[in-house]
């Protein structure tokens, strides 16, 4: 259904605000995170946009999904309150690219983790998925919309 490739990434140093609640009230928390590291004037050429998971929506109840709204940064940046510091793990991860609105992301998970990753003999590493977007849905239609869903997995 979806094109998974296997790729070696480095960590990321990545700064941010945490999000609790509904992942899809997610924006937001990235709202916030924005008009933070714009007044700050925090953003650089090659600035990535990040976000980690931590729990599964499908067995979490709402209330309790914890997540993290970021942008890659280089060390020389800080991470000056209330901004926090997280790393992405370095290492190899199963990596999707999904195309389309970020409603269907969770239907891209489901895939990923109830029919590829079983049979593709990887195991999921011991830090959670992210997701990177790779184009500006302020400036993007829905349906063009590029997210990758990075999953960590254990070093073979």
């Amino acid at each position: 259904m979806f094109d998974v490739n296997i790729m070696k990434l480095a960590s990321m140093r990545i700064i941010g605000l945490p999000h609790t609640g509904s992942y899809r009230e997610i924006n937001q928390t990235f709202t916030e995170l924005y008009q933070l590291v714009t007044n700050r004037q925090l953003f650089r050429t090659g600035t990535l946009v990040v976000a980690i998971y931590y729990d599964d929506p499908d067995v979490t109840p709402v209330e309790k999904l914890h997540a993290f709204a970021a942008i890659s940064v280089p060390a020389d940046v800080p991470a000056e309150a209330p901004l926090l510091e997280r790393a992405t793990p370095g290492g190899d991860h199963a990596v999707l690219v999904f195309q389309g609105p970020y409603a269907g992301l969770h239907d891209a998970y489901k895939w990923l983790f109830e029919t590829w990753l079983p049979g593709s003999g990887h195991t999921m590493g011991n830090a959670p998925p992210y997701e990177v977007y790779l184009n500006d849905p302020s400036k993007t239609s829905p349906s063009e919309l590029l997210t990758e869903i990075r999953v960590p997995l254990t070093e073979v």
